[in-house]
């Protein structure tokens, strides 16, 4: 059994009004060593969400491990995942960036770390819609050994709408816990991990098939959960996908979730 410690960084950085800007925490703001997840908290006003966020990235020693759009992927992430029965909206100013495994029960979630021995960097893109205020750091952290690092990250998939059979690849050196994709305009969508076909729905399919296991409303984009892992290697792994009208275009996401050992 290990411990648990929190403790957050009261020097909190300066938010420019009505401008896009990138907020940037690194090692000197936060520790990297133990850290199960890291929160993030706005003041200045209601503009100053998680839905006036473009993108955040998470880094270790200058390699992106996270990569997501907060207001869209990552809230259904939190959505499927979180045990606590909770869905960010797009209006709250406070958010968690978790590294352990939040769908998992008692210590043994904890195994699962920001990477060993890197230092971190938070990079949280605004719109200009937010507003003069700041933005902090707090954290959790442990002293269990670390066995797992994950990885979140967003891929553009190049789709446009009304395509039949397109096909994009794709590759992780880790194991595939799970991934989202937009629903809306999903004629049909097959997920192929290490030639095994993983999940072939269409968007109404989708939706219905995650309804009992999803403790919130379910929306658009979804993510899924895989039962188990899988390796997606290179030239094995790809999305084939027949989008409809009203796909939205070349700019619509898949995020996987990974593990990668420590």
């Amino acid at each position: 059994m290990g411990n648990l410690y929190h403790d957050y960084n009261a020097n909190a950085k300066t938010i420019s009004n009505l401008v896009a800007q990138t907020i940037t925490f690194t090692g000197t703001d936060m520790p990297s060593s133990g850290v199960v997840a890291y929160h993030i908290y706005f003041t200045g006003g209601a503009a100053n969400q998680l839905g006036n966020l473009t993108r955040c990235r998470v880094k270790a020693n200058s390699q992106t491990i996270y990569d997501f759009n907060p207001a869209t992927h990552f809230r259904t992430f939190i959505e499927r995942i979180s045990r606590a029965n909770y869905a960010p909206a797009s209006t709250v100013v406070r958010f968690t960036i978790p590294f352990y495994l939040p769908d998992a029960k008692g210590d043994d979630r904890y195994v699962s770390q920001f990477p060993r021995n890197a230092i971190p960097t938070i990079e949280l893109v605004t719109n200009a819609s937010f507003i003069t205020g700041t933005a902090l750091v707090g954290w959790q952290r442990t002293d269990m050994k670390p066995a797992l690092f994950p990885k979140l990250l967003g891929i553009t998939l190049n789709a446009a709408a009304s395509l039949t059979n397109y096909t994009y690849p794709i590759s992780t050196d880790g194991e595939v816990r799970g991934f989202s994709i937009n629903t809306t305009g999903l004629n049909r969508a097959k997920l192929v991990l290490d030639d095994v076909v993983r999940w072939q729905y269409d968007g109404t399919f989708a939706l219905e098939g995650n309804q009992l296991e999803n403790p919130q409303t379910i929306t658009d984009p979804l993510f899924n959960k895989l039962h188990g892992t899988q390796p997606a290697p290179p030239g094995r792994s790809y999305w084939n996908l027949d989008t409809a009208g009203g796909w939205a275009g070349v700019a619509n996401e898949s995020v996987l979730w990974t593990f990668h050992k420590q």
